[in-house]
């Protein structure tokens, strides 16, 4: 037998009861059923409605979010391709001129 130095041999394995010594089958210990509760979980049909309306709002604003997100990608993409362009021509002056401010 492998025993570590300082440790003796394995004890006998113990039943694990859980929090507080509470058994899973004392119905009083439980707290109270299901379906004494069943009519505040229920949602009416107001609470429905505005669920699917806040779901609604959501995927059009990370559907807005994505489609702006695009095209800011689209811009950026356009612009490296140009200057891709540019330099694939050998030209010395591809930097994009800006007007002096005055």
């Amino acid at each position: 037998m492998n025993v570590k130095p300082g440790r003796g041999p394995p004890g006998p394995l113990m039943e694990c009861r859980g929090r507080g010594g509470r058994g899973r089958g004392d119905p009083a210990l439980r707290g109270p059923r299901s379906n004494d509760n069943d009519e505040y979980f229920e949602q009416d049909e107001d609470e429905r409605e505005s669920a699917g309306r806040r779901k609604s709002l959501i995927a059009l604003a990370v559907l807005a979010v994505l489609v702006v997100a695009g095209l800011v990608l689209f811009d950026r993409l356009r612009s490296v391709s140009a200057l891709q362009d540019c330099l694939m021509t050998r030209a010395t002056n591809c930097a994009e001129i800006s007007p002096p401010t005055p």
